[in-house]
């Protein structure tokens, strides 16, 4: 996808997503699928924007709450 070229950083699955949180600078958009780590992020960072891509499976109740809470789906 070229993102690393765009400045992107990607973290290894086997680094727990809420201890990155914090350490994240002001201004970094947080981008993933449709998960909890999405709420977890806008939970505990509603400074930050984050956005959810769309997978091959739609989940509209999780994407309705999405919305509500503030998270962008593309």
């Amino acid at each position: 996808l070229g993102l690393l070229a765009e400045g992107v950083i990607l973290l290894p699955a086997t680094v727990p997503f809420e201890a990155v949180l914090p350490v994240l600078r002001n201004g970094v958009k947080v981008f993933g699928d449709v998960s909890s780590t999405l709420l977890a992020a806008r939970w505990l960072r509603p400074d930050l924007e984050v956005v959810s891509f769309r997978g091959k499976t739609i989940n509209l109740q999780l994407e309705d709450l999405f919305v509500k809470i503030g998270i962008e789906i593309r």
